[in-house]
């Protein structure tokens, strides 16, 4: 039977209204160390971007890389039914740009160059741009104990370097934040309430600080603060000021419930409408939207030493963790793989319930990469593989062989759906007993 008007406008109308409420029940603490009305004057400076050079390529090799591009493009993401965007540049000519899929599914809107997509942990990448800004601008040294910005921070060793390269040893709040005695998770959870977590309860660190490396969001989380203590700015207004605004991000913000409505939703892998949970209000380590054309724009940037200076770039792209052999190591906010001919691959990938992303930045061959989707599939990731076409890295280039395997694989991800929730929940309640065993002291009620 066809819905009437009526029940169609009051399905619309309820939604609205717990949106409102749910809006309004975040507003009441914001999770930044910044109040509204309470932020402080602070210098951003003034960054002009450079046009990008464009530079030459033959027509040849062009058609030869925008053909191979196409035939990557039919057998991942149209075949695969994969929504979002992808991007490839080489030496500023744009091979490859293409969208498809809904932004929201309820509504049936179309992804454009325009629509925002949730980033994840690519993120982290702005995060640590915008803390080596401050670090280029003498705001702050990479060798900053955190203490010295968050008063309390019960892991005195820990440096800003060490939360940059995930040194630090600090426990993931993914994992201790999902147990009941430390928080409920009726509650949004923000990064405030992360710090005040670890405080309280002492929660023992992972391992000794700069021993080994260990991803943790919890570094990004706490870098955000940080940001946000030196500039005395939240850390939202911090990207618009300091990344956004300068670089013509016009479709880049930092997510907040108040966005809800006009950010691009995230989906399941059939298409069902992924649902916000306490986690979603947490910045820093995720909830950075952005587009494929603006994280163009962010590329271009990182090749201007005056945007970021050579010297910390340097620094950036290389690794710190070699306690185990292999090609995958971490920088400072990018991911990176060294193989022994001397090719270093730098990059980010990214996973947020529904949202798979990936950014390659290869300033020695002067190619980016960018795929951002909004419904779950790991396919997304296969596009790293395209910087084979571009430089001799030792990744095998995909094909549609693979491509059909990739389809079979995903289409088992339908059983994974329906026990999605329970099996992620009692993952984190085991991680957050194995936590609680180390645990300097017993979480006091």
């Amino acid at each position: 039977m066809k819905p009437t008007t009526t029940f169609l406008f009051f399905k619309k109308y309820l939604f609205f209204v717990l949106i409102t409420f749910f809006v309004c029940s975040c507003k009441k603490d914001s999770g930044s160390f910044i109040s509204k009305g309470s932020e402080k004057s602070f210098d951003f400076g003034s960054y002009t971007p450079k046009e990008f050079k464009v530079g030459t390529l033959d027509a040849q090799r062009k058609a030869n890389l925008q053909g191979q591009l196409e035939t990557y493009y039919k057998d991942f993401w149209q075949a695969g039914g994969l929504w979002g965007g992808i991007l490839v540049a080489h030496k500023g000519n744009i091979l490859l740009e293409k969208y498809s899929g809904f932004s929201s599914k309820e509504t049936q809107k179309l992804i454009d160059n325009q629509t925002p997509i949730h980033l994840a942990s690519v993120s982290k990448v702005i995060t640590a741009t915008i803390m080596l800004k401050l670090i280029q601008s003498g705001d702050a040294n990479l060798e900053d104990k955190v203490i010295k910005y968050l008063p309390g921070f019960p892991y005195p060793k820990v440096t800003l370097k060490m939360l940059l390269n995930h040194r630090s040893g600090l426990p993931n709040y993914l994992y201790f934040s999902s147990d009941e005695e430390y928080w409920d998770k009726s509650k949004m959870l923000s990064n405030k309430d992360i710090l005040s977590l670890m405080i309280r309860h002492k929660i023992a660190p992972e391992f000794e600080a700069d021993s080994r490396f260990a991803y943790s969001n919890t570094n990004y989380a706490m870098l955000a603060l940080v940001i946000e203590k030196i500039t005395g700015t939240s850390f939202p207004k911090v990207l618009q000021e300091m990344i956004a605004k300068p670089l013509g991000m016009k479709n880049t913000f930092v997510f907040q419930m108040s966005d809800t409505l006009k950010a691009s939703q995230s989906h399941y892998y059939r298409g069902g409408k992924y649902p916000f949970d306490y986690l979603d209000n947490i910045y820093g380590d995720k909830n950075i939207y952005s587009t494929p054309r603006d994280m163009l724009a962010f590329d271009y940037a990182l090749y201007d030493d005056k945007f970021l200076s050579k010297e910390l770039k340097e620094l950036a792209y290389k690794g710190y963790s070699y306690e185990r052999d292999g090609v995958k190591n971490y920088g400072l906010g990018m991911r990176i793989m060294e193989w022994e001919n001397k090719k270093k691959l730098t990059y980010h990938n990214g996973w947020w319930h529904g949202n798979n992303t990936v950014f390659v930045h290869l300033p020695e061959d002067s190619t980016t990469i960018i795929a951002l989707g909004n419904k779950y599939t790991r396919a997304v990731y296969s596009a790293m593989n395209l910087v084979s076409l571009f430089g001799e890295y030792p990744l095998e280039m995909v094909q549609r062989e693979k491509a059909e395997k990739q389809a079979a694989l995903e289409d088992s991800l339908r059983q994974i759906e329906i026990k999605d929730s329970l099996e992620k929940d009692s993952l984190l309640r085991l991680d957050s007993l194995k936590l609680k065993e180390k645990t300097l002291e017993k979480p006091k009620k």
